[in-house]
């Protein structure tokens, strides 16, 4: 009898330390995320508390900041659970990056209920990172995303749709004036409506009369998007996409198709000190050749704001 007892209170020294032992996860896995600052490395569990590793990298010099309203939330639940504390900073101060402009932090947040799989991030009224997954076996995917299949034939069906499938050979070409829409279809890798947009904006306009046509461009919960653009000649445009411009050479009676890759935004969303341009953009369709070739050019984008504001306090001598 006596030696049962022992043996139930040597499985019970055991049992209950694994039971309350600290999880944690390195490097969790997340669905979607619109911040190309902020980043969980690590997520410590305990019965007492959250701990939340985030490493920001930004920019040299410039500055981040952490409010009080920082919180998590389970999935599942409309309860947002504000941090308690943190540790390498003070919450609403300015926290200026280091030379190598990467720092890391500790937000320290209420406990977990263990039945808790997933959990967001973010402050105030915005969520940043999406479904973080609190289990050790998934990490974050590192993988390039290929295009699904039901999106890969809805492009080519498109592109197979064009009214012209070549380009013009040059501008003396009989239809390098015409009154034809040209067509913008693509596809976003990694997009997800909880990003917070479903639009992007073509700025089309026709130079010689200075009339604006701004486009509306749908774009679809999988992550498709499609646009007519009035035209009356070739030209370049850029869409904004989350406002981030991106450019593309377009023909009347065309149909270009346009695949983007989410991560490149959260690089663009880094990088806030320079006008970022996209480098891994596919282009398919009769255009695909010269959008490669402008798409390693690097153009200087024109500061027409800028230009407007100095007409009216410069004299013509000046301006000029």
């Amino acid at each position: 009898m006596k030696k049962d007892i022992l043996s139930v209170l040597f499985l019970l020294s055991v049992l209950i330390p694994v039971a309350g032992k600290n999880r944690v996860i390195n490097h969790p896995a997340y669905e979607v995320k619109n911040s190309g600052i902020d980043n969980i490395v690590k997520i410590e569990l305990s019965d007492q508390e959250t701990r939340v590793h985030v490493r920001t990298a930004f920019i040299p010099g410039w500055w981040v900041k952490f409010p009080k309203t920082t919180f998590i939330q389970p999935e599942g639940s409309t309860e947002k659970l504000l941090a308690t504390g943190i540790e390498n900073g003070e919450f609403d101060k300015e926290i200026y990056m280091p030379q190598s402009g990467d720092s890391l932090f500790v937000l320290l947040f209420p406990a977990l209920d263990r039945s808790v799989k997933k959990i967001n991030y973010g402050e105030g009224d915005k969520t940043i990172i999406f479904g973080v997954s609190l289990e050790k076996n998934k990490q974050v995917e590192k993988e390039h995303k290929a295009i699904p299949d039901k999106i890969a034939e809805w492009l080519d069906t498109e592109i197979e749709n064009s009214k012209i499938k070549e380009a013009l050979p040059d501008y003396r070409a009989d239809r390098f004036f015409t009154r034809q829409p040209g067509r913008l279809v693509g596809y976003i890798k990694g997009y997800d409506p909880r990003l917070g947009f479903s639009t992007a904006i073509i700025y089309a306009g026709n130079v010689i009369t200075r009339e604006d046509y701004p486009v509306t461009v749908e774009i679809h919960p999988d992550g498709r998007f499609e646009a007519d653009i009035p035209m009356q000649y070739p030209t370049v445009f850029y869409v904004s996409v989350n406002d981030k411009p991106i450019n593309f050479y377009m023909e009347p009676c065309h149909t270009l198709a346009m695949v983007l890759d989410w991560e490149e935004f959260l690089t663009a969303d880094r990088l806030r000190n320079i006008s970022y341009k996209f480098k891994e953009i596919e282009f398919e369709g009769g255009l695909s050749d010269i959008n490669r070739q402008l798409a390693k050019v690097e153009l200087k984008r024109i500061p027409w704001k800028e230009i407007q504001e100095k007409s009216k306090t410069l004299n013509p001598k000046e301006y000029k």
